[in-house]
């Protein structure tokens, strides 16, 4: 007889976090970010649904069928705050790469931004920019064929089209195939960066400053192809059954 877990579970990151991310983050501040707060936000979220639907829910459907409701709020907030840390989490790696020349990916930033050293001029400015704790996005506009950056406050996420939980994002009317895509996620947390870099702006600022040193752009122009193939359904990110 196979019995199923049915609360959700941390996924380990791709990587182990013993060597940590250099020059970004530390293994002290990796583990902290990536295991101690994830499996502790992983136990509020379990006494929030045990007992309820959304303890079978994948942790992408616990986000979108509790968004709108104030009677599950907090559900949401713990479920959306552990989605968008394991995508920004996964999105890095200890051996980072770089675009290649020929890339789509590289291409559509060049449109939008000019250079890609623009679009890293204003990926960091947006991120400096923002006083209140939340998550910074490159997004995919799959009906306009657009890469965007987008910010989110607190437990917003940008997986949730048009909800009222979500900042800066209109959404176009849903049809089916008017779908916004997140393929880079930063969080803006001051947990994330005290472990290193101290507090205050300056703290803030070499934290954003050395983040997208440590992406590893070959995954991410990996995901945008299978988004540009129409192959990409949605996954679940952050949690095992």
């Amino acid at each position: 007889m196979i019995i199923r877990r049915l609360l959700h579970t941390r996924v380990p990151l791709p990587y182990s976090t013993a060597g940590g991310l250099p020059p970004f983050l530390s293994s002290h501040a990796l583990k902290h970010i990536g295991e101690v707060w994830q499996e502790d936000m992983m136990r509020k979220l379990n006494d929030q649904v045990q007992g309820t639907e959304n303890s079978t829910k994948s942790l992408l459907q616990t986000v979108l069928s509790t968004s709108l409701s104030p009677s599950t709020s907090l559900t949401y907030s713990y479920s959306s705050l552990l989605l968008s840390n394991h995508l920004f989490l996964s999105s890095l790696s200890p051996t980072p790469t770089t675009l290649s020349p020929s890339s789509p990916l590289l291409a559509g930033l060049e449109k939008t931004y000019g250079s890609f050293k623009n679009f890293e001029d204003v990926w960091q400015q947006t991120a400096l920019n923002t006083y209140v704790a939340g998550h910074l996005w490159l997004v995919y506009y799959a009906p306009q064929e657009k890469l965007e950056i987008k910010w989110t406050a607190g437990s917003g996420t940008v997986v949730v089209p048009g909800g009222k939980r979500e900042m800066n994002f209109q959404t176009a009317p849903s049809n089916g195939n008017r779908q916004l895509f997140p393929l880079l996620c930063l969080g803006l947390w001051e947990r994330n960066w005290v472990w290193d870099y101290g507090v205050g702006l300056e703290a803030k600022e070499e934290y954003v400053k050395r983040h997208l040193g440590a992406v590893d752009w070959k995954k991410v122009e990996g995901k945008f192809e299978e988004i540009r193939r129409g192959v990409v359904k949605p996954r679940e990110a952050g949690e095992t059954k």
